[in-house]
């Protein structure tokens, strides 16, 4: 059978850590993605210059 959890330090360190891999993963994943969205927007707004270069009124 299992026994339950009481509390105490083993819980608390089990929260850490579970806590830190939430965090960990959050860093790993949410960062890259912020850059690559910001390059994109970086991208499309220098494509849309270009064009509107092109075929704006002359």
């Amino acid at each position: 059978m299992l026994n339950k959890l009481k509390g105490g330090l083993e819980t608390v360190i089990a929260i850490v850590i579970v806590a830190g891999l939430v965090v960990a993963l959050l860093i790993a994943v949410v960062i890259p993605m912020s850059q690559q969205g910001d390059e994109l927007i970086g991208a499309t707004t220098d494509s849309l210059t270009q064009q509107q270069t092109t075929i704006g009124p002359q």
